[in-house]
């Protein structure tokens, strides 16, 4: 075998495993990701305070001593944000499906499509109660919007 086809098979196996590495990487970073998002909308609360906690202490390089200090203020605060988000989740899910109500006035029959497969995806994102996502629509077309 001449040399130039050694190199070359060396440089094809290198190349695959930096494509193959890539992926990989790019598939676990995805997945990590994910995990982290889907715990923060289920109302993590310990999930949400490491976050926060990771980066006061990069962004302010914090001593074991103040890091000590400050995680019960951020899971505090972190409860009192969940709680909050309880008590304005109902309004602010009627504010969406009311908004898109108005929206689809605008729009054709193919945006409207677009649209509500757009709000099918954000609802899945909030998981808004069925209930909340049926009588509203169907509220606002008996009075006519």
């Amino acid at each position: 075998m001449s040399k130039r086809k050694i190199v070359t098979g060396l440089f094809v196996i290198f190349l695959s495993g930096i494509l193959f590495g890539s992926a990989i990487t790019g598939l676990y970073i995805r997945h990590k990701i994910r995990v982290k998002v889907n715990a923060l909308i289920s109302g993590d609360s310990q999930v949400a305070t490491e976050l926060v906690m990771h980066r006061l202490c990069h962004s302010l390089s914090l001593s074991a001593d103040q890091e000590r200090a400050i995680r019960p203020l951020v899971q505090r605060a972190v409860t009192r944000v969940r709680i909050l988000r309880a008590k304005l989740r109902p309004q602010f899910e009627r504010v969406f499906l009311e908004a898109l109500e108005e929206i689809k006035r605008h729009l054709n029959n193919e945006q409207k499509e677009r649209l509500d497969t757009l709000a099918r995806r954000i609802r899945k994102g909030l998981s808004f109660p069925k209930e909340t996502r049926r009588g509203l629509s169907k509220k606002a077309k008996r009075q006519g919007k």
